[in-house]
C-alpha cells in the first residue's frame, strides 16, 4: 500500500510529489495563474473557432460552420478572378505565332512570368531550380541544345513534355544562336 504522507522539500518547505531524479526532487506546485489562464482562453478559442469555421469531417463533406466559410470556394474565386484580368492576354497569345510573343512587352511579360511559374511546378524536379539539369536531364541553359534550339523546337519541347523524345528519333544537335 502506498503511502500517503508526503515528504516536505527541507530548502522550500513545499511537498514533493514522490519523483526524484539524480538527487533532484519534483515540488508539487500548481501551475502559474497566467498560464492556466492562458489556456483556458486557448480552449474556449478552439470552441469558437469549431463552431464558426468548417472544421469536422462527416461522411457527406463537412461541418460547414455557422459562417458557411469555404476555402475552396474563396480560392476559386480568386483562380476565376485571375483569368478574366489575364483573358486579354491570354487570347493575343493564343492568336499569335510563337516568334511573334516575344515581340510584345504585354505579351513577353506575361509568357515569361507565367513559364517560369510553370518550369518550377513542372520541370524544375527534374532539370533543378536554374534550369542547369541533373544526371539524366540536360542542362537548359547551356548553348547545346539536344532536340534543336529554334523557337520552335524550344516551344514543342516545352508544350509536348516528355511527349517530345519520341522513340527511335535521334536528338538533332544544334548550337543556340
Amino acid at each position: 500500500m502506498a503511502s500517503t504522507k508526503r515528504e516536505v522539500d527541507a530548502v522550500t518547505g513545499i511537498e514533493t510529489t514522490g519523483h526524484e531524479w539524480d538527487g533532484i526532487k519534483e515540488l508539487d506546485k500548481p501551475l502559474p495563474r497566467w498560464w492556466l489562464w492562458t489556456f483556458y482562453v486557448t480552449v474556449i478559442w478552439s470552441i469558437g473557432y469549431w463552431v464558426v469555421y468548417p472544421a469536422w469531417p462527416t461522411l457527406s463533406g463537412y461541418t460547414p460552420g455557422i459562417w458557411n466559410y469555404s476555402q475552396r470556394a474563396t480560392v476559386t474565386r480568386e483562380v476565376e478572378a485571375g483569368k478574366t484580368a489575364n483573358k486579354a492576354v491570354r487570347d493575343k497569345i493564343a492568336g499569335m505565332p510563337v516568334v511573334e510573343v516575344s515581340k510584345s512587352e504585354d505579351t513577353s511579360r506575361y509568357a515569361m512570368a507565367v513559364g517560369a511559374s510553370l518550369y518550377q511546378a513542372n520541370c524544375a524536379a527534374c532539370h533543378g531550380r536554374a534550369a542547369t539539369g541533373f544526371t539524366g536531364y540536360p542542362n537548359l541553359v547551356d548553348d547545346e541544345w539536344i532536340w534543336g534550339g529554334t523557337i520552335d523546337d524550344i516551344h514543342a519541347d516545352a508544350h509536348l513534355g516528355d511527349a517530345a523524345v519520341r522513340p527511335g528519333q535521334a536528338p538533332r544537335r544544334q548550337e543556340a544562336r
